[in-house]
């Protein structure tokens, strides 16, 4: 669990969130911790599935990316929701794990 003060976590609660990740366990870990903190958690383990939905973009408060993923990265992502909301309306924070450094 992330240690962050109380009144950071209240300023978040009842927030939506979508969340993209085709990993299952990252998208797991990520919806517990934002669920705990009082956000309401949108999951989506397909970018191609969000690119269905960009209508409905207007709901969320930010949006969280992963950004490897097959067929349409999370950059790609970005981009295409940029075209339905820019960033004062709609933050973006995209996520990447790090590869082997050796």
């Amino acid at each position: 669990s992330v240690d962050i003060k109380a009144s950071s976590v209240n300023a978040l609660r009842g927030m939506q969130a979508l969340i993209v990740d085709d990993n299952t366990t990252n998208l797991k870990i990520l919806v517990k911790q934002l669920s705990g903190w009082g956000i309401q958690v949108t999951p989506f383990n397909s970018p191609q599935l969000v690119t269905d939905v960009m209508s409905s973009l207007n709901k969320f408060d930010f949006v969280i990316l992963d950004m490897q993923m097959p067929e349409m990265d999370g950059e790609q992502l970005a981009t295409a929701i940029r075209q339905h909301r820019d960033a004062t309306a709609l933050p973006l924070i995209m996520l990447t794990s790090l590869g082997n450094l050796a």
